[in-house]
């Protein structure tokens, strides 16, 4: 109370890199005083060459081509919520979906754990492991949404480039971008717990969730460029 909060009483700006996160902060001790500004925070666009992209990925997995594929990207962790959505999918996937776990485990015994629960629709489901460079921007573009089911996240990186190739998302009210794709009508948001994951899920199976796709570049354009972010912050350091 005595460092931190006479640091944020006198500093001319407090950055925060969403709305949430500007919102969670009141809560970390009071009184609590600022001047809050969302500077935002961004990637860059996506390397050139989807087509190729699409291809590496294709060429990896090759049984992918033509399936409707649900993207999770990123660790392999308990706080991913990770297990919620294999008890989602396998109730209400269909025979043409297929879910791509991509992601480096951190936590051997919760793997094994994982490949136990889903052992049963083990045919639907692909564990890619960790991919980088043209595999995971294809598997991004391949995807028809990404999922984030995760019980914490303080921004979502892997959102933001999902929505820079025009992929629409399905994340938790704890991914702290959630207002932004929810107000740009980008994806669909939900809880953490398996009641939200399955609301999640049955809005990929809706038809009208393919209406969503367009929104998702225009809403990174506008939210999660880097250039934009670095704007932003430059703005606030001139003006003080």
């Amino acid at each position: 109370w005595f460092r931190q909060g006479r640091i944020l009483r006198g500093a001319k700006a407090v950055c925060f890199t969403t709305d949430e996160e500007r919102r969670l902060a009141r809560g970390t001790f009071q009184p609590y005083r600022c001047n809050e500004v969302v500077t935002g925070l961004g990637v860059a666009e996506p390397p050139p060459y989807a087509e190729n992209q699409i291809n590496a990925f294709h060429e990896k997995f090759p049984s992918l081509r033509n399936k409707r594929v649900l993207l999770f990207l990123g660790r392999i962790h308990r706080k991913k919520g990770i297990d919620l959505l294999l008890q989602a999918f396998e109730e209400l996937a269909t025979a043409g979906d297929h879910l791509v776990v991509a992601g480096p485990s951190e936590d051997g015994s919760f793997a094994e754990e994982l490949l136990r629960v889903s052992s049963a629709f083990a045919d639907r489901i692909t564990w890619a492991g960790m991919i980088r460079g043209d595999l995971k921007w294809g598997a991004l573009r391949v995807a028809d949404a990404l999922i984030l089911p995760s019980h914490q996240e303080n921004f979502g990186m892997v959102v933001a480039e999902a929505l820079a190739v025009g992929t629409s998302v399905l994340i938790t009210d704890k991914v702290n971008l959630w207002r932004e794709v929810e107000d740009d009508r980008a994806g669909k948001v939900s809880t953490d717990d398996l009641s939200g994951i399955r609301s999640l899920m049955r809005e990929w199976k809706n038809p009208s969730f393919s209406k969503l796709a367009p929104n998702a570049r225009p809403c990174f354009e506008k939210r999660f460029t880097i250039n934009t972010a670095a704007r932003n912050l430059a703005v606030l350091v001139e003006s003080n």
